[in-house]
């Protein structure tokens, strides 16, 4: 049995910093970063969660190549159940260019490549797993819509929990709207839950998704923190001002890891988003993904040492 049964996004990140203006063609730019690590929404969340040490399974798809050897490799050394992992032979491990500035604010070239050719929807067991996570709506073309829709209302038949997280993309927000009657925690950044809702201010977007069903609505706000609501109170997690970013790649996954722990372990609302909060300014001390939650005590060594402040609205 998984605590945690992770679907979506399995990638390889190359990470350039600093890089605060691009070249022109032809021009030359000298930078300090140049790493290779692994990423995706739901791998990075999966490895998390294995780190915190959660029974974590995963759902994806890597290329039949070097790169998806990598990250079936990475995967493995954090003790990631790989229940149900896809090697494509036509298309190579899907990746992104991430290019990180002086304030550790990140943009991207991606190319989803194997990592949205995932197992069918109707084969992934939910009856083995106590929290269904799906990361990378909405661009997972078998889950965005009526089969994504079915398989959060089969999990919720088995009393599994659902949650996910999403990445930036201009269409397809109308099919993950359709996950929201059957989720227990929606976890969207801000710009995302700006195109899910087609709201700006943060209250709103949570509002939103209270009301299209969602059990906790979190709208991620980067360094200022998360919005946190559910149907009895709306409050702020924000992290302390004494932390500096060095990489920003996988603090949202790092959150969301941390938020999921808290439900399963049936902790109060205000204690998940501190403990989430925690590992999100953790994740953004070390260049790569999941790199610096090594585990639950630094975790917890973290929050101690830098508290988050919570402010009810």
């Amino acid at each position: 049995m998984d605590d945690v049964l992770a679907v979506g996004t399995a990638l390889v990140d190359i990470l350039v910093g600093q890089v605060n203006q691009i070249p022109d063609p032809g021009d030359l730019k000298l930078v300090t970063q140049f790493g290779v690590a692994t990423g995706g929404v739901a791998s990075t969340f999966a490895r998390d969660c294995a780190r915190l040490g959660l029974a974590t399974g995963l759902v994806a798809s890597v290329g039949n190549d070097p790169l998806g050897e990598l990250l079936i490799r990475e995967l493995k050394s954090d003790g990631v159940r790989l229940r149900q992992i896809r090697h494509d032979e036509r298309l190579a491990t899907g990746g992104s260019v991430v290019l990180i500035n002086s304030n550790g604010e990140r943009s991207f070239l991606h190319l989803p490549g194997a990592s949205i050719q995932i197992a069918s929807p109707e084969l992934v067991d939910v009856t083995k797993c106590r929290h269904l996570h799906l990361g990378g709506t909405p661009l997972l073309p078998e889950y965005d819509g009526p089969r994504g829709e079915a398989l959060f209302r089969r999990a919720r038949l088995h009393g599994v929990t659902t949650s996910f997280d999403t990445i930036m993309n201009e269409s397809g927000w109308e099919q993950t709207r359709r996950l929201l009657p059957f989720t227990d925690i929606a976890m969207p950044s801000y710009e995302e839950a700006f195109l899910l809702t087609g709201y700006r201010d943060p209250a709103d977007q949570a509002h939103f998704l209270l009301q299209a069903g969602a059990r906790i609505a979190v709208v991620k706000l980067g360094s200022e923190g998360a919005w946190i609501a559910d149907a009895d109170r709306a409050f702020m997690a924000i992290p302390s001002e004494e932390i500096k970013a060095i990489d920003t790649t996988g603090a949202g996954e790092a959150f969301c890891a941390g938020f999921v722990y808290g439900l399963l372990f049936d902790w109060n609302l205000e204690k998940t988003a501190a403990f989430a909060t925690a590992c999100g300014s953790l994740a953004t001390q070390a260049v790569g993904g999941p790199t610096a939650i090594e585990s639950l005590e630094k975790v917890l060594k973290w929050l101690d040492r830098y508290p988050v402040t919570l402010r009810q609205i």
